[in-house]
């Protein structure tokens, strides 16, 4: 699954929207008539009313993630097509999905941007080892990404910034990701020798709300150090399609964003066909 679609659903808190958009793919092959049948089933998957799914399935139109033809069809648009529907660069770091995430769906979406932004810095430390001259203090030689500590530091309020949420919700996330066993979270504490917190606060220390009591001592919460348990991968190009294949949860769109009218009418003859019975 494509991390800088995850990274727009964390940003938009459209979690629920995507299951279900995910959800609908796993079941069909790109084309679905939603009926009574598969409105009920979503439902009971996805344990919510068949009244919500409406709700979330009006959304997803809206958004362009679904498409719909005249002989009632709806088109589940393909990854690649949601690059071009939400304006956004199509870079291939992705996310291993298993379906059977989608019972932790949101926990899944945040520990994968959670995620990233901690393996992404062993590509930033890998260039800067790279970069150093040798015969200098720091100049050692050049390491592989995998000697890299597995654990590295991730803050709630880096977190916060990034995806314009709270602290508290930033927070929240890293403990729905360990929950769901998606993230390895190691708290850092460091002894404070102090009696009380306005102690510290006295001493014009401007952090005193890091100060945290544990078991009669005083200790300054650090940073947390974040391990991603989450498969990272980078999704293959798409190549051309060979004479006769048919794009599979794809609608071709050309330039200015509306659909070729022999593509669409080749696509409605199909749906027709495959569908209406």
């Amino acid at each position: 699954m494509p991390l800088a679609i995850l990274q727009i659903v964390a940003r938009e808190q459209f979690f629920d929207e995507l299951q279900l958009f995910i959800y609908l793919k796993s079941i069909s092959d790109g084309g679905l008539v939603m009926n009574r049948t598969v409105l009920r089933s979503a439902a009971h998957y996805l344990d919510c009313h068949p009244k919500t799914v409406k709700r979330r399935l009006e959304r997803l139109r809206e958004r362009n993630w679904i498409g719909r033809f005249k002989c009632g069809v709806l088109i589940l648009r393909s990854f690649d097509t949601l690059f071009r529907v939400e304006n956004v660069r199509a870079y291939r770091t992705a996310v291993v999905f298993r379906i059977e995430y989608l019972k932790n769906f949101t926990a899944f979406v945040v520990s994968a941007c959670i995620g990233y932004l901690a393996i992404s810095q062993k590509s930033r430390l890998f260039k800067q080892r790279k970069t150093r001259r040798p015969g200098t203090k720091s100049g050692v030689p050049i390491p592989t990404k995998r000697v890299f500590p597995v654990y590295l530091p991730v803050a709630c309020k880096y977190i916060a910034e990034i995806f314009g949420v709270a602290i508290s919700t930033a927070s929240e996330w890293k403990q729905l990701g360990v929950k769901a066993g998606f993230l390895n979270v190691e708290k850092q504490f460091q002894y404070v020798d102090i009696d009380n917190r306005l102690e510290y606060k006295r001493q014009g220390m401007d952090d005193d709300h890091l100060i945290v009591y544990r078991r009669g001592k005083y200790y300054r919460q650090g940073i947390d150090l974040v391990a991603s348990l989450l498969t990272f991968k980078s999704r293959k190009k798409p190549g051309p399609l060979k004479s006769g294949q048919m794009p599979k949860h794809n609608i071709w769109i050309e330039g200015d964003g509306s659909l070729s009218c022999n593509t669409l009418s080749y696509y409605e003859e199909i749906m027709k066909n495959r569908y209406n019975k």
